[in-house]
């Protein structure tokens, strides 16, 4: 079940107190302005995507029904993140059932690695803006059509009467420039 946290928004809110349409406006505004960050986190901790849908969804409910206790002008993305953790951790202990698990050292490694990824998040996405303009137009089509659209690659081939090979190792391809392209536009900021 996908929540639509945006039917709280300013048309429902007109039946409100001036308060409380103010209280639902700040949090959906905290919330649009962070979501990636706190579902990256998420992601990078439970990457069954649906899992990791149903915990941001829950972690979404959760927020909300705790944003009073939020203060204004702290944090809005440690909060959640918080509140996602304990969230990624309770998941962990009811799928006991699953083949591949972790023990707790492992986790908080791996939590770890994904916090200071996370510090540089919006790093990261600026880098891959500028370096996805760089590429050729047939090839944003590609990446537009796979990750935009979420096209598997097998119907893309299809659609464009392309060899599905040729589709893959072409996403592979463009895969590896723009991780390439991050890396070099990330060093040359901290060189700066």
């Amino acid at each position: 079940m996908q929540v639509n946290w945006l039917t709280m928004s300013s048309h429902n809110s007109a039946n409100l107190s001036d308060d409380k349409s103010e209280i639902i406006n700040e949090f959906l505004q905290l919330l649009t302005a962070n979501h990636h960050r706190i579902y990256g986190y998420i992601l990078s901790l439970a990457p069954v995507r649906v899992h990791a849908d149903d915990i941001m969804q829950e972690a979404t409910l959760i927020m909300w029904k705790k944003f009073t206790e939020f203060k204004t002008g702290s944090d809005f993305v440690s909060w959640g993140i918080t509140i996602a953790r304990n969230l990624i951790l309770n998941h962990r202990k009811n799928k006991n059932n699953q083949v591949l698990h972790f023990d707790d050292q492992v986790f908080k490694n791996i939590e770890a690695r994904s916090e200071g990824y996370m510090r540089n998040i919006d790093r990261r996405i600026d880098a891959l803006k500028h370096c996805v303009k760089k590429l050729s137009s047939q090839d944003r089509l590609l990446l537009k059509l796979r990750f935009e659209s979420e096209i598997p690659a097998k119907i893309i081939a299809e659609r464009l009467g392309r060899k599905f090979q040729t589709i893959y190792k072409s996403l592979a391809r463009i895969q590896g420039i723009l991780a390439r392209c991050i890396r070099r536009t990330m060093l040359a900021e901290e060189l700066l």
